[in-house]
C-alpha cells in the first residue's frame, strides 16, 4: 500500500473513531448539524413540574458555529464583547436545558454582510439587516441605556454565531430556551 494511501486510511479511521466516540446512541454525531429548535410561541404552555433534561435531549449547533452571551456593544457600534456560552443539559433542570455563559471572554466585530435573525413576538425568528441586529444586541446588552424596540425579545441575550478567521461575525441567530 503506497504511503499516501496509508495516510488517507489512517485519517479516515481516526475520523470514524472520533465520530463514534463523540456521542451516545441517541445523540447527533459530532460535526453534524442538529435540527434547530423552533421559536417560542406566544401561546406556549407552561412546562411540566416533572420535566427534566436528559443529556440525549441536548441539541447541538451547526458545525463551526458557537454560542455566545453578548455583554456589550461598543466602539463604532460594531464591536461585540461576549462570553462563550454552553448548553446546560443536566438532568433535573425544572425547565429543561438552558444556555449559560462561561468565563471565556471573546471580542468580535460585526460584518456588514452578516446574515442575521432575531426573535420577534409572536412571529418567532425573523431575518433582519446587520444594523438592525447590531442595534438589537446593544439594546439587549444595556436595556437601561437603549430600550428594546417593540416586538423584539432579548431572551437572555444568547446567540448562535459563525465567525470568520478575522474575528468578524458573519452569521448570527438569536437563541432562546430549548
Amino acid at each position: 500500500m503506497p504511503v499516501r494511501h496509508r495516510a488517507a486510511a489512517a485519517a479516515l479511521f481516526a475520523t470514524a473513531a472520533l465520530a463514534l466516540t463523540a456521542c451516545g446512541p441517541d445523540e447527533t454525531p459530532a460535526g453534524t448539524a442538529a435540527p434547530a429548535p423552533s421559536a417560542p410561541s406566544a401561546h406556549a404552555s407552561a412546562p411540566s413540574a416533572h420535566a427534566s433534561a436528559k443529556p440525549t435531549d441536548c441539541p447541538g449547533l451547526a458545525w463551526g458555529h458557537l454560542a455566545i452571551h453578548v455583554d456589550d456593544v461598543n466602539g463604532a457600534m460594531n464591536h461585540v464583547e461576549a462570553h462563550i456560552a454552553i448548553l446546560n443539559c443536566s438532568p433535573g433542570l425544572p425547565d429543561g436545558p438552558t444556555w449559560e455563559p462561561t468565563p471565556q471572554a471573546v471580542e468580535y466585530t460585526f460584518s456588514t454582510a452578516a446574515k442575521t435573525k432575531i426573535v420577534y413576538a409572536p412571529d418567532g425568528l425573523r431575518t433582519v439587516t446587520w444594523d438592525t441586529a447590531l442595534r438589537h444586541l446593544q439594546s439587549c446588552a444595556a436595556p437601561d441605556r437603549y430600550p428594546t424596540p417593540k416586538g423584539e425579545e432579548c431572551l437572555g441575550n444568547f446567540y448562535d454565531v459563525l465567525v470568520d478567521p478575522g474575528k468578524q461575525i458573519t452569521e448570527l441567530t438569536q437563541l432562546y430556551h430549548v
